[in-house]
């Protein structure tokens, strides 16, 4: 099963999937049904990351999540909390993109040590 061109894998559970209460939150797709939210360390219980750096406190949090899929497959989900709006999350995606290609563009211009022809 692949996910629709839309976004969604689940009609219950939309890809895009904002929301930040813990008493929940109203999905962000066109239906009137609401989706119960709960504290990221539930949801993604088992998952680490580096620590944030000290002093600093999180406002905000927008997640890529690989998932395996009931069906054996490999599936993407994406949660967004409500406090970021789009124009934070598009910029954010957009300056980690131009990140990643800077990272790419310098491990392609360095040498490889592995080769006897450098």
């Amino acid at each position: 099963m692949r996910p629709s061109a839309r976004g969604e894998r689940y009609q219950r559970l939309p890809l895009h999937g904002r929301g930040a209460s813990v008493e929940g939150v109203t999905a962000a797709d066109d239906s009137s049904q609401t989706i119960r939210a709960l504290p990221v360390r539930e949801v993604l219980d088992g998952l680490a990351i580096p620590a944030l750096p000290e002093g600093t406190t999180p406002r905000g949090l927008l997640a890529f999540v690989k998932l395996d899929e009931p069906d054996g497959g490999v599936g993407w989900s994406v949660r967004v909390t409500s406090n970021l709006d789009d124009e934070e999350v598009l910029g954010l995606l957009v300056g980690y993109v131009e990140h990643l290609k800077k990272e790419a563009v310098c491990s392609w211009e360095t040498p490889d040590p592995t080769r006897a022809d450098t």
